[in-house]
């Protein structure tokens, strides 16, 4: 590969800081695997790979990484073989820290455990359980402080709480919480915090970092306002312009320069306040030279730049110091106790994940500062001797998407670094244009404190920018620097889009065929007017047309067009070194969020014949299937609960007609009794008796027998389920239920069957998950998923597209980033932008702190105090400059057309909306226009407005054009449309219309010849004696338990194992025969099952006396998570026994350092030929299917981990040692999965195995 010379520069320097900033497309990882491996293999002075410390954002990237530079390392080892370095690396690579920060904290910890307060056993929370827990917390917390009964509590509930109770309160404090959190020392944040709000000064606040951010922004507005009058006021002196237009623009000037000299608020305000008289008459003189157009405009100029100076009295100016300090001080006791509590729920929050074990990333991320720094009485940080210890085995540190890490991440790498020696050897890359994380806390600023302190010339604090792109073609690079060049500045994006931003080409397409040549590979921007100002005939036709719906279907026709044959676009395709007509899979249709619109995309390109898969994490719970599951556990948990009871009966599980339910419900409503069981459960109890008392009226003689007996299998069915939820574990009685329903059957046959087979896998998958958290139970495990939609933490249905398939991807912007498309459609550009966060009675900024409403209870009055105006526009800049970025990394994912629409109903107005910026003369757009942008769309019209282009749009639409020219900046390679609802109805309306008539035509068709007829008949017989010839694939299981392999690995004849293997699924859903069913309840596998909950259940470190087994089993029966009569049906001397035993006492000591872990789920895919050969054959090699299955128990010793798997099965004790050898053989391949699961989930080596048989009473070694 041929390297520019910025690329060289960044692959050879050695031993100082490098800051890379990568524009898109710009190579930068293969540069960072080359710098990598250039270093580990120089010839003089190799580094080893493993003293390279590489911090990735994702894991995905790591990996890749890893994997390059695997295949390289192999690569030369090939062409020399005996080069010992590079079999040194090779060997060193699986070791080589190449991970993501989160992944280098966890290792700091683990290794320096003993200087934390930190239990070595903790374990990562899983994500539903954190904010179950958050929740638990928070409630205590608010019940504590009710009971506390403290007036600045109360006065912070009343004055913030929204409607009737305390809603919105505990998001505040965790919001809070949240935001402290996000800096290295959370408790000296909330104090400075909670010290700012004490401090009620005139100087105080002249000197708060939010009063700093409301005079630069006074001062930026006034000073791009100055500018525009002087462009009006040469306008006016243009031939034909208004001449004595010019003194009211020079006095309109002079208030904005009263602005720009205003240092303090008091002089600002003085100006703003007095902004009602300021203003001059608009002069009414009447000429004939001047031209009439032009005077129109100016004086709508006037008229606009007037009101923005009104815009910014009515934001900036709220009366005098002393008003704006009596609303800060009214507020200021409501909002320390916020923050008060805010640091109580973080202690608490604390002590709570203490308690269980738990900690979440942010906590790895604290502890591993703790680990690496001091701090000291000025705030700033130290590396402790962990560190520079550390710091010796790293030689270079390098920071893969730079821009996207934040303050704790920022000190711990330079703790490990050493730049506190003089030696800097910190190489980070990245592009700040491409920080799209501000959502967890990412600080791009870091990256520009870097980028604005460094030099280019050769220094130990060294910068390089990459600006070449070697993904897109120049269309798609112009059009990108086109609108950036335009919207992106240091105010807004948080950096100057100037020549070094600029992308420059550096990918070099081969010449265009002459079958190609001269088509357009202009970028396309439609726009799509969803308006209602048409004739009342066409209107009625539209009006069910959405947006959202509108613009999908023009996406579908424009793909139709794209992928045509014949005319289609030509894609360049390197593997046949030529062009070919696009495909489906060439084409991604890029969202800024897919809720609420992805679905509609892939219903509408599915109508159009376009086959469509859409990348989602929403959908999942409200998927019907799932939901019926959900209602059906609610049902268990508590079946009082009369709408999941109503789901679950009119559901497939319980086939109730609505007819029934009336039925059912009407008779026992009448009539009810006041200690009769209520709602639809009751009526179901009493719809079952078989008579009725004497006096209490009423019957159910309308419920026939049939109807009853439905009923009677129904009300069985629930009890069943409920029963087995006191000891099932929660999987097993999602299978059970499964079962006795066949409800998977049912799915199956219904339209889009695999898909909801794979969602209900996915709920036990779910299931599995949650039951390795510290919760447990039907009622919890309820909670657990209804928490999950509360705080929208979805999964997103579960996907069974394939990347590799013909199809047209739908995803969102966030997701796109780091890949790249032949063909982007970016939908969605008029969407609203989110600004949530701007909105509320109480604002929370990461740096500038808090600011609220003033709240006057007693009067009932509420008014916005300066700080909070403050906060709202800082907080929509950083939105919008967030969304600037997300907009860059949209538009450079393609590589060689890229496809803008966006739906807008006020379309008209808006294209005429910013016609004043043509008289703009500077390469940036005004600030203050682009920050008042409301979508993606606005920004383009605006950019647009100085093209060349645009003046035929306007054409397009009957609109004429400005009559000032405008200041002509580069071009954009463009086309762009306006599209009307019309047509694309009528086009729709003639497809469906020839769809019919083709139907007509089938409908009339008489028949065929009989020489057509007997070679038709000849191809049916063809396709229906057809043999599929992989039918292995087809009976296939989707997944397998360990004991079911273990079975297929008994089986002694090749033809039992593929019994076994194609029904295992079969084989669990035939019912028992009757007298079966009627054995004793605890016998066989039963029995089996009973031994493994009580062990599961009882302590480890239960006295090993006969009677003190009994009492701790006695109690678990109580407490209902044993059936009653459990100790009765089994044999607990043997359990005695077993606790008595070496391995039983080495067991309960596992239980008392906490290493202990019983029941431990878990799920792994396996490669189908590992399985059985034949799968193989099949086509199935590639194939991963899922091993599940349950470890019994394993703990943890200095030195590994021991398995132990419990067996109940009858042996007889004189079989000697070689039926002890055919015993540990039955169950060999079972425990063989257990330890490469356990061994994959842990990353620790299991040194033991044992089965413990309490038919021999021994624990014997595997």
């Amino acid at each position: 590969m041929e390297w520019t010379n910025e690329q060289k520069q960044i692959i050879g320097l050695r031993n100082r800081n490098i800051l890379v900033a990568a524009a898109a497309g710009s190579g930068k990882t293969a540069v960072l695997v080359e710098r990598i491996l250039s270093m580990i293999t120089d010839e003089d002075h190799p580094v080893d790979i493993d003293r390279l410390l590489v911090v990735t954002f994702t894991n995905a990237a790591a990996g890749q990484m890893k994997e390059r530079i695997a295949k390289r390392l192999s690569g030369r080892l090939e062409e020399e073989p005996d080069d010992r370095n590079l079999k040194r690396q090779e060997d060193l690579l699986p070791h080589a820290k190449i991970m993501t920060i989160d992944s280098f904290c966890l290792y700091v910890v683990r290794n320096y455990f003993s200087s934390l307060d930190l239990d070595p056993d903790f374990r990562i929370g899983d994500e539903g359980e954190l904010k179950l827990l958050r929740e638990d917390v928070m409630k205590t917390l608010l019940e504590r402080k009710y009971e506390e009964a403290a007036p600045e509590f109360f006065r912070f509930v009343e004055s913030y709480a929204e409607g009737k109770g305390d809603g919105g309160i505990p998001e505040y404090i965790e919001k809070l919480y949240q935001f402290a959190s996000a800096y290295p020392n959370p408790d000296r944040q909330l104090k400075q915090w909670k010290g700012q709000l004490e401090a009620g000064s005139a100087e105080a606040v002249r000197s708060a970092g939010w009063m700093e951010c409301l005079m630069d922004e006074i001062h930026l507005e006034a000073e791009e306002l100055a500018a525009r009058y002087t462009a009006a006021r040469e306008a006016c002196l243009e031939p034909g312009g208004p001449y004595y237009y010019e003194d009211m623009f020079r006095s309109d000037e002079q208030i904005v320069k009263g602005l720009l000299s205003a240092r303090t608020y008091e002089e600002a305000a003085e100006i703003l306040s007095g902004l009602k008289t300021a203003f001059v008459r608009k002069p009414s003189k009447r000429d004939p030279a001047v031209d009439d157009e032009k005077k129109a405009f100016l004086s709508a100029l006037r008229d606009e730049m007037k009101k923005a100076l009104q815009d910014m009295a009515k934001q900036y100016y709220l009366g005098s110091m002393e008003q704006v300090l009596s609303d800060i001080r009214g507020c200021s006791g409501p909002l320390c106790e916020l923050v008060d509590l805010a640091a109580e729920f973080g202690e608490d929050y604390s002590a709570a994940k203490r308690e269980k074990n738990l900690v979440d990333f942010g906590d790895i991320e604290h502890f591993a500062l703790e680990v690496l720094t001091e701090e000291g009485p000025d705030g700033k940080f130290f590396p402790t001797e962990a560190a520079v210890e550390m710091s010796r085995s790293f030689y270079e540190i390098m920071i893969d998407e730079y821009q996207d890490s934040n303050r704790i991440q920022e000190e711990i790498l330079r703790s490990v670094s050493r730049e506190r020696d003089g030696r800097p050897n910190i190489f980070m890359v990245g592009d700040v244009k491409q920080s799209i994380y501000k959502f967890r806390q990412a600080r791009p600023e870091l990256f520009m404190e870097k980028y604005e302190a460094y030099t280019v010339e050769d220094s130990l604090y060294q910068k390089i920018d990459l600006h070449r792109n070697f993904r897109s073609r120049v269309e798609v690079l112009s059009t990108v620097n086109f609108f950036f060049s335009q919207l992106m500045e240091k105010k807004l994006g948080g950096i100057a889009y100037d020549e070094d931003a600029a992308l420059v080409p550096g990918r070099g397409f081969p010449k265009e065929p002459e079958e190609v040549e001269g088509e357009s590979r202009k970028t396309e921007i439609i726009f799509l007017d969803s308006g209602k100002d048409r004739d009342k005939e066409a209107d009625a036709k539209l009006a069910e047309y959405q947006a959202k719906e509108l613009e999908a279907k023009a996406v579908a026709k424009r793909i139709r067009e794209l992928t045509d044959p014949v005319s289609g676009y030509k894609v360049y395709d390197g593997q046949i070194g030529g062009c070919r007509t696009a495909r489906y899979g060439d084409i991604v249709i890029l969202l800024r969020t897919v809720t609420g619109w992805a679905e509609v995309f892939v219903d509408s390109l599915m109508e159009a014949g376009i086959p469509a898969y859409a990348q989602s994490r929403t959908g999942y719970f409200t998927a019907r299937e799932v939901q019926c599951v959900l209602h059906l556990l609610r049902v268990i948990d508590n079946p009082m609960q009369d709408i999941p009871m109503a789901a679950v009966m009119k559901s497939p599980i319980g086939g109730f007609t609505s007819e029934e339910l009336a039925l059912i419900t009407a008779d026992f409503r009448a009539d009810i009794t006041p200690k009769e069981t209520r709602g639809l459960y009751g009526a179901v109890k009493r719809c079952l008796e078989e008579t009725r008392a004497e006096g209490q009226g009423g019957s159910y003689a309308m419920v026939s027998e049939e109807l009853r007996g439905k009923v009677r299998r129904f009300y069985n069915m629930i009890c069943d389920f409920r029963g087995k939820a006191v000891y099932m574990r929660l999987h097993q009685l999602l299978r059970y239920i499964l079962e006795k329903t066949e409800y998977e059957y049912i799915l199956a046959a219904s339209p889009g069957g695999r898909l909801r087979l794979a969602n209900i896998e996915m709920l036990i998958k779910r299931a599995v998950d949650y039951e390795n958290t510290s919760y447990r139970g039907v009622f919890q495990f309820v909670r657990y998923i209804e928490n999950l939609q509360k705080y929208s933490v979805d999964f997103g249905e579960a996907s069974l597209a394939g990347e590799q398939e013909d199809t047209v991807r739908i995803t969102s912007i966030h997701k796109s980033k780091g890949l790249e498309y032949p063909i982007v459609i970016l939908a969605g550009a008029g969407k609203l932008f989110n600004q949530g966060d701007a909105k509320g009675k109480i604002l929370l900024h990461p740096d500038l702190g808090i600011a609220a409403d003033y709240i006057d209870t007693e009067r009932r009055l509420k008014a916005a105090t300066l700080p909070k105006k403050v906060f709202q526009r800082q907080l929509r800049l950083e939105n919008l400059g967030e969304e600037l970025r997300v907009l860059y990394v949209a538009l450079t994912r393609a590589e060689e057309k890229l496809i803008i629409t966006g739906t807008d109903r006020y379309l008209e107005t808006k294209l005429t909306k910013w016609n004043s910026l043509r008289l703009e003369k500077g390469r940036e757009l005004p600030y203050q226009e682009v920050s008042r942008a409301s979508s993606y769309l606005d920004w383009m019209l605006m950019a647009l407005v100085r093209s060349r282009i645009y003046g035929g749009v306007l054409s397009e639409r009957g609109i004429t054009p400005p009559v000032f020219h405008p200041v002509y900046g580069e071009e954009i390679p463009a086309a762009v449309h306006v599209e009307s609802v019309e047509t694309l109805v009528y086009h729709e309306v003639e497809k469906q219309a020839s769809g019919e008539l083709f139907k007509e035509r089938l409908m009339d068709w008489d028949g065929l010849r009989d020489e057509d007829e007997k070679a038709l008949s000849g191809r049916i017989a063809d396709q229906l004696s057809y043999v599929y010839p992989y039918l292995a694939a087809v009976s296939a299981p989707r997944k397998f338990t360990v004991s079911q392999l273990k079975e297929i690995g008994m089986a002694e004849g090749e033809e039992e194992a593929v019994r076994l293997l194609e029904n295992q699924d079969r084989d669990a859903d035939r019912k028992r025969p009757a007298f079966l069913e009627k054995e004793e309840e605890l016998s066989g596998a039963a029995r089996g099952t009973a031994y493994h909950r009580v062990l599961e259940l009882l302590p480890m470190t239960t006295e090993a006396k006969k009677e003190s087994v009994e009492e701790a089993v006695r109690i678990l029966e109580k407490q209902g998570l044993l059936p009653f009569g459990t100790g009765e049906r089994l044999n607990l001397r043997k359990i005695t026994r077993f606790l008595d035993s070496p391995l039983g006492h080495r067991m309960a000591e596992g239980e008392r350092r906490g290493t202990l872990r019983k029941e431990q789920q878990f799920v792994m895919g396996m490669p189908a030929a590992r399985i059985r050969p034949e799968y193989e054959e099949a086509g199935l090699s590639e194939e991963r299917m899922l091993i599940q299955g349950i470890i019994d128990a394993w703990f943890e010793e200095d030195d590994g981990l021991v398995l132990v798997d419990y067996k109940t099965d009858k042996v007889d004790k004189m079989v000697g040692e070689a039926g002890v050898r055919r015993f540990l053989e039955r169950y060999r391949t079972q425990v063989d999965y257990y330890q490469e699961a356990l061994e994959q989930n842990t990353g620790k080596r299991v040194k033991e195995r044992y089965l413990y048989s309490f038919s021999l009473e021994r624990a014997i070694p595997l």
